[in-house]
């Protein structure tokens, strides 16, 4: 039922841990002899028993290569005889009963290859999580590209097949099942795809070569060649190029497999191809941003060349596959994977997406390590921070205000607090008297499409969101209503985006591109009403948890609908009934989970206009390409916020009163369906 947790600690940071706050259980791994010392004495300092496992076990500890799940289990049985006060009585009683019985599940052999090689052993460490204990680990050198792809789409529908085997349990009510697929790929940072040239002279002609090759890459079977090779061998500037490079994509692909494991879910590499479409979204956000109005004609062209790319780069076989899923997925890509085209939409209108950038690394790894599951009731998104930083003069710094005021004043269980501010203390201030959940920033961007570092404006000062680190109590929930605070141009990770990841937020929807101050108002006037009435809603249709990552990609495509309505019908009040009775009929749809939403719409729009249907879903894919809506990229774990209620935990209770440990498995299984 509960998410694996790990945790890269110093070894420093877990001298002044108090065990008492992680947890009754606690396992710590070491490599190094001099820190495997130090977690024995520091073992040695405490009260509460600590399972500490090491290659270095001549100072004690014990032998990881001796370890099995007899010496986790008399550890358990250790700990709770000294923690079992930290439990209520109900779960001492249920650990008294139920840890003496722990046994290992019997390992199920997979007659696959999960390990030979990186694009696919993040779904080995999932399977070796469920007990799948795959059988050809041998290194994997492919004859053609289309090998590697087969080897990777094996490795994803075992995954697949495993959570299915297990299916969905009464407990899921509570805990919810996502992401199931991850799509991943790493890349370079940004400004290290330009030609590299070096006016100091230091850079050896090979090393040169070298980035060159990394640069380049477009696919797996993308070898170097063996000239090359013979050079790296005899330069020592290029081995350590070569090297750092490795032991980076080695890094990555455990980090990913370990989070992929904590939920027994799917990765899914993609291809080095897709960073290489940044021209053409170059191309593209330069349209949008032109005040120039005959451009706009070219938007959809441009549109469809980004699409286009990441079409060719990812390839017919994985986008035949994502167009069978539903539900969540996660990205862990610098590129705008959600741009994909998936049946009419976009990848991330089709599916719930949430994304973690590749770079920077430490901030990946940090993310990738922050899964602890945040509860919320549905009271606690109720209180929701204001900060707008509009000049006096500015023509936009009423406009949200107004919005958002009007909203609560209708919905009255919102609490809205406004501040305004017109300086970084100011800001500072404003995180730091605030104790809810949910910042709305409202104000001006600055895109790092030329500088590599993205600012928000206040009062006309840009400020770097990165060096408030450490200074701010940043929401856990954090709204940027502001252009650009993550480009799809950026020339760096620097987005204000990714900053307030950096501050410690949870979740940060974000901006790609400019967006319109009075339709940013719109949109987030209907979030907020979505946060009053939607979630209470969905307790009582579906009686399950909800995520935060459900709420906002619900949204996302509400206000997509919208866009798509208003651009086909606009004001012609000839249709403003219809107008109206489409964007309810569609917001159902979209709230009830039909994956059909959008062609639902187009049919209906088809039957309103008497227009042919292809020239409907023409005219609907030019207003995408233009649509604000597609402009917001959700930044983050959403998807491990989840909103419940007491008659969800009820029902589950209600589940486990009914347990009884006479049952052996296939009654579980039978009283569960």
């Amino acid at each position: 039922m509960r998410h694996l947790e790990w945790h890269p600690a110093s070894i420093s940071s877990l001298e002044t841990l108090d065990p008492n706050v992680v947890g009754p259980f606690i396992v710590c791994f070491s490599g190094e002899a001099g820190v495997a010392s130090r977690i024995e004495a520091w073992k040695a300092s405490l009260e509460v028993p600590i399972l500490h496992l090491t290659t270095f076990a001549e100072n004690g500890g014990c032998d990881i290569r001796d370890f099995d799940m007899d010496k986790l289990q008399s550890y358990c049985v250790k700990a709770f005889a000294v923690n079992r006060h930290r439990l209520s009585v109900e779960r001492q009683k249920f650990v008294e009963r139920f840890l003496p019985k722990w046994r290992k599940p019997v390992d199920v052999e997979v007659n696959a290859n999960l390990l030979g090689h990186n694009v696919v052993v993040p779904n080995g460490l999932s399977a070796l999580r469920a007990e799948r204990v795959p059988t050809q680990n041998e290194g994997f050198v492919a004859a053609s590209e289309s090998d590697y792809t087969q080897l990777i789409s094996r490795s994803v529908d075992i995954i697949r097949d495993i959570r299915m085997g297990v299916g969905i349990k009464p407990f899921h009510i509570m805990t919810l099942t996502a992401p199931h697929l991850y799509l991943v790929e790493p890349a370079l940072y940004r400004l290290n795809y330009k030609k590299f040239h070096d006016s100091t002279n230091t850079i050896s002609k090979t090393t040169t070569k070298l980035l060159r090759f990394y640069q380049r890459q477009r696919g797996f079977r993308d070898f170097i060649d063996p000239e090359l090779l013979e050079q790296i061998s005899s330069d020592a500037q290029a081995q350590g190029l070569f090297m750092e490079r490795r032991e980076e994509l080695d890094t990555f692909t455990l980090a990913v497999g370990l989070r992929a494991a904590e939920t027994t879910s799917a990765v899914m590499r993609l291809s080095p191809a897709i960073n290489h479409a940044f021209n053409e979204l170059s191309s593209y956000a330069r349209n949008v941003r032109s005040e120039d109005i005959p451009a706009r004609l070219k938007t959809p062209r441009l549109f469809e060349a980004v699409q286009s790319k990441l079409k060719a780069a990812i390839g017919e076989d994985r986008i035949k596959f994502l167009e069978e899923q539903t539900g969540a997925v996660k990205i862990i890509s610098d590129a705008p994977v959600e741009l994909l085209p998936m049946d009419g939409i976009t990848l991330g209108l089709a599916l719930d997406c949430a994304r973690i950038c590749a770079t920077p690394g430490n901030l990946l790894v940090g993310l990738l390590t922050n899964v602890q599951t945040l509860t919320f009731e549905a009271d606690d998104l109720l209180d929701v921070l204001l900060v707008t930083s509009f000049k006096e003069d500015d023509k936009l710094r009423h406009v949200m205000a107004r919005a958002v005021t009007s909203t609560a004043a209708h919905y009255k269980s919102l609490r809205i607090k406004q501040v305004y501010v017109s300086s970084v203390e100011e800001f500072t201030d404003a995180l730091n008297a605030f104790e809810g959940n949910i910042l709305i920033f409202d104000g001006h961007g600055s895109n790092n499409d030329n500088q590599p570092i993205g600012n928000i404006i206040l009062s006309g000062m840009p400020i770097d969101v990165w060096e408030l680190r450490g200074k701010v109590r940043c929401p856990p929930i954090v709204l940027l209503s502001a252009c650009d605070t993550h480009g799809f141009d950026a020339i760096s990770h620097a987005t204000v985006g990714n900053g307030f990841l950096a501050l410690g937020a949870r979740s940060v929807l974000a901006t790609s591109l400019p967006v319109g101050g009075i339709q940013s108002a719109v949109y987030m006037s209907r979030l907020l009403i979505r946060l009053a009435v939607y979630i209470p809603a969905h307790f009582k249709a579906h009686g399950t948890a909800v995520s935060w990552l459900q709420v906002i990609s619900g949204m996302i495509r509400m206000w997509f609908a919208s866009d798509v309505l208003d651009d086909l019908i606009g004001r012609s009040v000839d249709f403003q009934r219809e107008r109206i009775l489409l964007q309810n009929e569609t917001n159902n749809d979209i709230n009830v989970g039909r994956p059909d939403w959008y062609h639902r719409m187009l049919d209906a729009l088809s039957k309103v206009m008497k227009i042919d249907r292809a020239d409907v879903e023409r005219k609907a894919k030019a207003a995408m390409s233009r649509s604000e809506a597609i402009r917001y990229v959700h930044l983050g774990s959403p998807e491990t916020m989840i909103i419940s209620a007491d008659s969800i935990r009820k029902s589950a209770r209600a589940f486990y009163e009914r347990w009884d440990d006479r049952w052996s498995v296939e009654d579980y299984n039978e009283q569960s369906t």
